[in-house]
This record gives C-alpha cells, sequence and structure tokens, in this order.
C-alpha cells in the first residue's frame, strides 16, 4: 500500500472507487493472462498514485478505495490511469473480450484493453 509513502489527506477530499470492469468473466475465461493483467493494472495504480498524491485506503481483488486531496488530483489520476492502460501490450485473447476490446469515438482509440 502507498500510506507509507504519502500522508493521508485531513481536510477536504475526494474518493475515487476503482476495479476491473467484467473482472470476475474474464478471470472465469482466461485465469492466466489475467494473473498478469491485474499485476499491471496495480502497478499502474499505484503509479499514478504517487505522482498525484493519492492515497490507497483499501484494497479488495482488484478493487481500490483511493483518495484525493483534490478533485483535480483525483480527475488528473483517472485520466492518467486510463491513458497508461491503452498503451500497454494486452494479449490478443484479452483484446478479444467486450470489457477489453478497443472501443473508439469519432475514429478515436478511448479504450483499449481492461479498463
Amino acid at each position: 500500500m502507498c500510506e507509507a509513502r504519502v500522508r493521508p489527506p485531513l481536510k477536504s477530499i475526494t474518493f475515487v472507487v476503482m476495479d476491473i470492469q467484467d473482472c470476475s468473466e474474464i478471470w472465469q475465461a482466461h485465469s492466466g493472462i489475467m494473473q498478469h493483467a491485474t499485476e499491471q493494472f496495480t502497478n499502474c495504480v499505484r503509479t499514478h498514485l504517487l505522482e498525484t498524491s493519492g492515497y490507497e485506503t483499501q484494497r479488495q481483488g482488484d478493487a481500490f478505495l483511493l483518495v484525493f486531496r483534490s478533485s483535480n488530483d483525483a480527475l488528473h489520476f483517472c485520466v492518467s490511469v486510463q491513458r497508461d492502460l491503452m498503451t500497454y501490450d494486452w494479449p490478443p485473447a484479452l483484446e478479444l473480450l467486450p470489457a477489453a476490446e478497443t472501443v473508439t469515438r469519432h475514429s478515436q482509440p478511448i479504450f483499449r484493453g481492461i479498463r
């Protein structure tokens, strides 16, 4: 957990709750792939937590409960994580699943891989 590196915010705070979309279904279909994908997701979350002074209050499975000093920090964190996850080299079998396929809007990718 990141609390050893970042002190918890004490005044006005913003919560972020996040987990991997359709994680249970993906685990059932591709447990080997999801082990690695979940590790990548966790590393991505924790890297961006440090960059945005976020605080990990709780983790259960793939779900995180995070706290930020401001809504701007929380928003920056969320956008940074999603952008970073789009650059990962996901296994082709994972990208074939509806919860991990590439989603585009106006010909621009907005999601790719787990999210």
